[in-house]
C-alpha cells in the first residue's frame, strides 16, 4: 500500500487575511507536516473576525483581554491583525497554533491535558522560539496535570516542557504516544515524574 498523501485543505474566507499571512506557502507546508504526524485529513476553515465581542459571542463566554484566536470543530476565528500587530507572535503562527487544536481534537480520542494540548501548539506553531523558556519558571517537583488555563505562566511551561520533551524523543514520537497511549498520566513519556527529570536535565 502506497505512503498517504496530505494537502493543507485550508479555506481562508477573507482575501485581507490571505495577504496577511506573509508566506502562504510556507504556512501551507507546516499545516501538510502536522496533518501528516496526526493523520488529519478535514478541511478547516480560517475566518477573520474584527473585534474580541465577536469572539465571546462566537464561544457565549468572556474572553481574557488577550486572546486574538480561538478555534472549535473545524473551524479557526482570527482576530483582525490590527488589532494585535504589536505582539511578537505572526498571524501564520497564530493560524498553526490553532490547527494543532484542532488536529489533536480531531484525532485523540481521551481527553489530552492542558500541558500537553497548549505544549504541542506552542511548540509546533514555532512559538516556542518567541517564548522565554527559561527554568525559573518551572518550581522543582511540579505537577504538570495540575496546570489550568488560568495558570500563571502555562504557556511558557506547556512550550518549555514539550520542547524538552521533542528534544529528546522527538515530535513524531511524542504524537504517536499520544495518538496510541490509553492513559496519558502513565504514559513513559508523559507521567509527571518523568517530564520533571526531562526539564531538570535541560
Amino acid at each position: 500500500m502506497g505512503k498517504r498523501t496530505f494537502e493543507a485543505n485550508l479555506r481562508i474566507t477573507s482575501l485581507k487575511l490571505l495577504k496577511d499571512v506573509e508566506s502562504f506557502t510556507e504556512l501551507g507546508t507546516k499545516v501538510v507536516k502536522i496533518r501528516e504526524m496526526f493523520g488529519f485529513t478535514s478541511e478547516v476553515v480560517i475566518e477573520e473576525v474584527y473585534s474580541l465581542e465577536v469572539l465571546e459571542r462566537i464561544t457565549g463566554n468572556r474572553l481574557p483581554r488577550w486572546v486574538i484566536g480561538l478555534s472549535a470543530g473545524k473551524r479557526i476565528w482570527v482576530l483582525d491583525k490590527s488589532k494585535w500587530e504589536n505582539q511578537k507572535m505572526d498571524l501564520a503562527q497564530l493560524i498553526l497554533h490553532e490547527f494543532v487544536h484542532i488536529a489533536i481534537n480531531g484525532t485523540v480520542k481521551k481527553k489530552v491535558p492542558v500541558w500537553l494540548n497548549e505544549g504541542l501548539a506552542v511548540y509546533l506553531s514555532g512559538q516556542y522560539e518567541d517564548y522565554q523558556l527559561e527554568n525559573s519558571h518551572i518550581r522543582t517537583e511540579m505537577d504538570f496535570y495540575q496546570l489550568a488555563y488560568e495558570s500563571q505562566n502555562l504557556y511558557i511551561i506547556a512550550g518549555k516542557v514539550v520542547t524538552a520533551l521533542a528534544d529528546e524523543y522527538g515530535a513524531e514520537i511524542l504524537i504517536q504516544e499520544l495518538l496510541n497511549s490509553e492513559e496519558i498520566e502513565t504514559n513513559r513519556i508523559f507521567n509527571n515524574e518523568n517530564l520533571n527529570r526531562v526539564v531538570k536535565n535541560r
